[in-house]
């Protein structure tokens, strides 16, 4: 069952430096990166947007697109999302993350009583583009943002965060992958594997 008062946003507006190439669009088993992203955040919510820098990227999928109102970082690009959101959650996914695990999403849904943010702790540390925000964020970011300070988690002094640790989260299906980001060629080369009908 879908939450109608969350929605989802796809930050989209990353560079690619470490790829070397525009990484969106690249094929990852068989589908385009970016609609491995969307698909299951529409079977999840009413509404998904888009932070993008290049908007007309992404005309065919009918999406409300926005561009940052602070150009420049993850931050900007969430806080967009936040201020744009017609709900009073989100829930904030990198477009370069090709596992979007349904049962982790819903699981961090159960835990946005009392808090302003509910974030993921993976073996890689906090996990702030697969994570869920509050509108009662929106100060704070726009706060940090005036004054060039960029880190998302840096804006978290005066907010109230649930971290989730992966003890609370080892149950759920596919876990191990629902975190895998793709910022290197050898990061597409693994995805693809992990997706060959071959495997196992």
């Amino acid at each position: 069952m879908k939450r109608d008062d969350v929605a989802a946003v796809i930050l989209a507006g990353g560079k690619s430096r470490r790829m070397g190439r525009e990484k969106l669009f690249l094929d990852i088993g068989g589908q385009p990166l970016f609609e491995r992203v969307l698909y299951p955040l529409q079977m999840l919510f009413d509404e998904v947007l888009v932070i993008a820098n290049a908007p007309q990227q992404f005309e065919d999928y009918r999406l409300p697109v926005y561009s940052d109102i602070y150009p420049g970082s993850a931050l900007g690009g969430l806080y967009t999302g936040l201020a744009r959101a017609a709900t009073p959650w989100v829930f904030v996914c990198a477009a370069d993350m090709p596992f979007v695990n349904a049962s982790l999403i819903r699981y961090l849904l159960t835990q946005t009583e009392n808090c302003d943010i509910v974030v993921p702790v993976s073996e890689q540390g906090m996990e702030p583009l697969c994570a869920c925000y509050s509108k009662r964020c929106l100060p704070v970011m726009e706060q940090a943002l005036q004054q060039g300070q960029y880190k998302i988690i840096a804006a978290w002094e005066h907010l109230r965060v649930c971290e989730v640790a992966m003890t609370h989260l080892q149950h759920l299906p596919a876990i191990e992958t629902a975190f895998i980001n793709l910022n290197r060629e050898e990061d597409v080369h693994y995805s693809n594997q992990l997706l060959s009908p071959q495997r196992g």
